[in-house]
């Protein structure tokens, strides 16, 4: 008995950390898909067939940054605004590229 209660110890200690390691990776995909943003937004004003790129970027931008305020800093007001906003974006990117607005 007091070896199934230390091994689910060990297991909730252990998913205690993957879940801190998720956090962290959604952190660090943030942080490098907006320094990806800033660049190829600079490079499609100069190269207009780039424009497709940075839209889906700045899409799971939102998303993730709507994960990252959810999860990691526990921050719920602007949360709902950033995942919809990131949806309503996939959408307009796909609707463009079937009717090319």
């Amino acid at each position: 008995m007091k070896e199934n209660l230390k091994s689910k110890k060990l297991s909730n200690a252990k998913m205690i950390e993957f879940n801190k390691e998720i956090n962290n990776m959604a952190i660090f995909l943030q942080a490098i898909i907006v320094a990806l943003l800033a660049i190829l937004s600079v490079c499609s004003i100069f190269l207009p067939n780039l424009e497709v790129i940075p839209e889906l970027l700045l899409a799971s931008a939102l998303l993730i940054m709507g994960y990252n305020n959810y999860i990691t800093y526990k921050r719920r007001g602007f949360t709902l605004l950033y995942i919809v906003a990131g949806i309503i974006t996939i959408v307009v990117i796909v609707v463009s590229m079937f009717y090319g607005i």
